[in-house]
């Protein structure tokens, strides 16, 4: 049975083809965006890389600063995709001097979190935190967002730093908004698991690690950082004595990796798991 992702990528492709029969060439590469975003989805990321830039030439050609930024993002996207920091900051930026120079808050949001994030997985957590805060900035500029998002991400620093009691209370203040969005609840259910695994609040542990576990069968999404904090947290329980739960959320890191397109790292944490008994 065919999943989401080939029944988008089925349509997208029709799309193309009516809007390449049809003449429209701003249209195909509206389209191109599209399917360059399902395909960093389920994993292949030359593809994606391939049509943002024909995407963002044909951009170009008809004047159009706004989707060729947004090209840029999905470029910084396809980076992250492939751990590739450096480019990935490089795209935010360039992503956000086109921001910066038509006065788009919203591209100015998008731009500076994946700097953040590329900034954070290479290890300048005060970098990353400057971006984080830039971009909560032009969210309360903009008025578009609520700033979940980048409210989560200054929480996963403090994680990152060791400081778990103010992680925790940051990432669990944000959690309890319904509406926070998918991929931000993830990525701060897996850093609060961290926390959890610290505070040796097990309760807790099994109950963010169901969530967590029912939202990526959901969705099949998955994310670096979620994948590495995930990694960690089953670290901590190990060293806790907890083997039993370090395993089930190696299992889920595992899960993660693969979906990214990441075989050998899937197969590090799965070999973690053997290792055990």
């Amino acid at each position: 049975m065919r999943g989401e992702p080939e029944l988008a990528e089925e349509l997208l492709e029709r799309a193309e083809q009516h809007a390449s029969d049809a003449g429209d060439e701003h249209l195909v590469a509206q389209v191109l965006v599209h399917r360059a975003q399902v395909w960093i989805r389920i994993g292949d990321s030359e593809r994606a890389k391939g049509a943002l830039e024909i995407a963002r030439r044909q951009f170009a050609a008809f004047g159009d600063d706004i989707h060729g930024a947004h090209c840029l993002l999905g470029l910084a996207g396809v980076a992250y995709a492939k751990k590739d920091f450096e480019a990935q900051i490089r795209h935010g930026q360039e992503a956000l001097a086109v921001a910066n120079s038509l006065g788009s808050a919203m591209l100015a949001v998008y731009a500076d979190n994946l700097i953040g994030i590329a900034r954070q997985l290479s290890g300048d957590l005060d970098g990353a935190a400057d971006a984080y805060r830039a971009s909560l900035q032009s969210v309360r500029r903009g008025g578009a967002f609520d700033g979940s998002v980048q409210l989560i991400n200054l929480a996963i620093i403090d994680v990152d730093q060791g400081n778990y009691a103010a992680g925790r209370s940051a990432i669990e203040a944000v959690l309890t908004n319904p509406g926070v969005a998918g991929t931000a609840r993830a990525a701060g259910q897996a850093a609060l698991m961290l926390c959890l695994a610290h505070h040796r609040d097990w309760i807790r542990w099994d109950e963010t690690l169901g969530a967590l576990q029912a939202w990526f069968e959901e969705s099949s999404y998955a994310e670096v950082g979620g994948a590495r904090l995930l990694a960690e947290a089953a670290d901590e329980a190990a060293r806790a004595g907890e083997r039993e739960r370090s395993n089930l959320a190696l299992a889920h890191a595992a899960q993660l990796w693969e979906t990214l397109g990441h075989p050998q790292q899937a197969a590090a944490v799965r070999e973690r798991i053997e290792r055990s008994g």
